[in-house]
């Protein structure tokens, strides 16, 4: 996964949507990215999209689906419409193992020019393959944009990707090359530790 030098419009598969907002810090997330950042109709009301929402104590107390339309009523995400004409493209991607929702995004992104939001490894790998093109990012880079952008203490960064693996199940890949930060994030080194890689 390159670092994400030339920031695209992006639209997010459903892996994305609910770490993003299982951090709580969706909103400021979004508006910290210098592009559009949307989200399939169909991902959006068709896949499940849960993040579990009880106290801090037992977050697995209970589970609630998860609401965009206040981002989109805010203008900070944007719905894209899935055409008939991304039906093709979306058949042809999932001969190559894709899922639905994966597709579904792909599909679109590439129709209207956009990259593609995505954690999973082997799904970007594909995609990279088939679609060499589109650009393509993932949770953890879009959470260092945040951070770097924005100067969020790194208190404060730690605190949305904790949220994020507790509420949303997120789980960065061994592969990934701000898995050193992630973890140093996770293992509290940030007390001490300044926050230097930078993704522009």
């Amino acid at each position: 996964m390159p670092d994400l030098l030339s920031p695209a419009p992006l639209l997010l598969d459903a892996s994305c949507v609910i770490s993003l907002y299982a951090s709580s810090q969706m909103e400021p997330i979004l508006r910290a990215y210098p592009a559009q950042i949307g989200v399939v109709d169909v991902v959006r009301t068709g896949e499940i999209l849960d993040v579990w929402d009880g106290p801090d104590e037992n977050v697995r107390q209970h589970k609630s689906t998860v609401n965009l339309l206040s981002f989109i009523a805010a203008g900070v995400l944007v719905e894209a419409p899935f055409e008939n004409i991304d039906v093709k493209m979306v058949l042809n991607l999932a001969a190559h193992g894709l899922n639905n929702g994966e597709c579904a995004t792909m599909a679109v992104a590439y129709r209207l020019g956009w990259g593609l939001g995505i954690d999973n490894v082997s799904a970007w790998r594909r995609i990279a393959a088939l679609l060499p093109q589109v650009s393509l990012a993932s949770t953890s880079q879009l959470l260092k944009h945040w951070a770097d952008t924005q100067h969020i203490t790194l208190k404060d960064v730690c605190t949305a990707l904790q949220s994020m693996r507790r509420r949303g199940g997120y789980r960065f890949q061994k592969h990934d090359p701000l898995g050193d930060w992630l973890q140093q994030l996770l293992d509290g080194s940030h007390k001490t530790t300044p926050n230097k890689q930078n993704l522009g």
